[in-house]
């Protein structure tokens, strides 16, 4: 069942990012940047995707743990095959920037809290954000934004000051999305973290008890 969730999250995150792709859109995060690098040296987006996440994994197993590091490793291998498929199937379409930036981010920014629901990610500043909300209950859609603002300003020479724009409107609709729910995401990251600690409190409970 998680798997078939984490199917359903990559697939519409896929059909944003054609939709993002179709315009000339970038966005935030490793989406954003791969996107990014792959219209700047003409190279595939799902190879550039996967380079682009090597560095957060470091992250991810260090502060996340290795069970939400894997479901991250196989949703990004799950995209980078549907991409893959996609660009191989789909012909060039020409999609107008504002309908694909609105329209595009949206089912990117679903996509992604779909994910996050699940214990995953599409790695990159996706790792980052949800480290920040466990760590110091900081809101994963407001970090969301300020690493991926960050991160299309290093492509700024690649995509301009109008493509700046549009990117930077389609990273603040994805964060919106992930704010609104942040409390439900926090809720789902932690849960087994907090029946750990359930546990061991009752354990402490009962050790009294027992040498009685």
């Amino acid at each position: 069942m998680r798997f078939l969730q984490l199917f359903l999250g990559c697939f519409i995150v896929n059909i944003g990012v054609f939709i993002l792709h179709s315009a000339h859109v970038g966005t935030g995060g490793s989406i954003g940047l791969a996107l990014s690098i792959s219209y700047w040296i003409d190279l595939i987006f799902p190879i550039t995707y996967m380079i682009v996440n090597i560095p957060f994994f470091i992250l991810s197993i260090k502060k996340l743990g290795l069970q939400f590091t894997l479901s991250t490793v196989l949703a990004i291998a799950i995209l980078s095959i549907l991409s893959y498929i996609t660009e191989m199937v789909m012909p060039e379409i020409s999609i107008p920037t504002w309908i694909g930036v609105i329209v595009g981010s949206v089912i990117v920014g679903c996509g992604v809290l779909l994910l996050f629901l699940n214990k995953s990610s599409l790695g990159g500043t996706s790792i980052l954000s949800l480290y920040l909300q466990r760590k110091f209950q900081w809101d994963p859609g407001k970090t969301l934004f300020i690493s991926d603002l960050f991160i299309i300003l290093t492509t700024l020479y690649s995509i301009g000051w109008i493509g700046f724009i549009y990117s930077s409107v389609s990273a603040f609709i994805v964060s919106v999305i992930v704010s609104i729910f942040k409390k439900r995401i926090d809720e789902k990251m932690n849960r087994d973290e907090v029946k750990e600690q359930l546990t061991k409190e009752n354990e402490l409970t009962e050790m009294p008890v027992l040498q009685q």
